[in-house]
């Protein structure tokens, strides 16, 4: 008896038809078909582990205890779905990197002309927990395109400083800035800007303002600020 017939009478487990091969389907439609049952376990999917990692993953429709619909690519030993795309086609990575940050007490600059970290210290959202909140800094944890985004309110009328700077920087060294002269109005103004950054692992990011040839302080509103980044790949 050939290998061939003997997969051939394999009950409800490999059916060969024609040039095709059938796991779990006696109607394989491609040249390898694999059928499961519910999403209820990994049944319905395809594993792969090696003797030195200590995860298993998988790909296949659904997942486990989140639905039966779509196609996953799944860490089973931790139980996530790292990338999902629904039956609308529709891509989602819950695992990508990703924060929100915000102020919530006035911060004052004064005029000693010197960079400024700006505090953000209420986490909206903090997935990976690459942003740290006591010194406002965000690591990254793999290297990849990171977009951010930052902005803030600041009382500038009822002061006398000339310019200002909001500034993302990189490990201490400036990438990007954006520029606010005083109008000299007495009114609060709002400083904003967004930047994508080539970060390698470990590179961290904050964002820094100046009170530049001023001779008296200028304070940052409540929370009226906001610094916020994710993971672009």
């Amino acid at each position: 008896m050939s290998k061939q017939t003997d997969l051939i009478n394999i009950p409800d487990a490999i059916t060969v038809s024609g040039s095709n091969v059938g796991i779990g389907t006696n109607s394989p439609v491609g040249k390898l078909s694999i059928k499961g049952t519910t999403a209820s376990n990994e049944n319905s999917h395809v594993t792969f582990e090696n003797t030195q990692g200590s995860k298993v993953f998988a790909i296949g429709g659904g997942k486990s205890g989140i639905t039966n619909n779509g196609f996953s690519i799944i860490n089973i030993t931790d139980n996530n779905a790292p990338l999902h795309i629904d039956n609308s086609g529709r891509v989602t990575k819950p695992n990508q990197p990703s924060f929100s940050a915000k102020g919530s007490t006035q911060q004052t600059i004064s005029n000693n002309g010197s960079d400024v970290v700006i505090e953000y210290p209420t986490v909206e959202w903090n997935i990976g927990n690459s942003y740290n909140n006591s010194t406002y800094i965000f690591t990254a944890p793999v290297a990849g395109k990171y977009f951010f985004k930052a902005w803030f309110m600041l009382n500038g009328g009822a002061t006398s400083w000339s310019y200002s700077f909001l500034r993302f920087v990189v490990n201490n060294t400036t990438s990007n800035s954006e520029y606010m002269h005083n109008p000299r109005a007495s009114a609060y103004m709002t400083m904003q800007g967004s930047v994508i950054l080539d970060l390698a692992v470990g590179d961290y990011v904050s964002v820094k303002t100046r009170n530049a040839s001023g001779n008296s302080d200028f304070t940052i509103r409540n929370d009226f600020r906001g610094f916020q980044g994710h993971l672009i790949g």
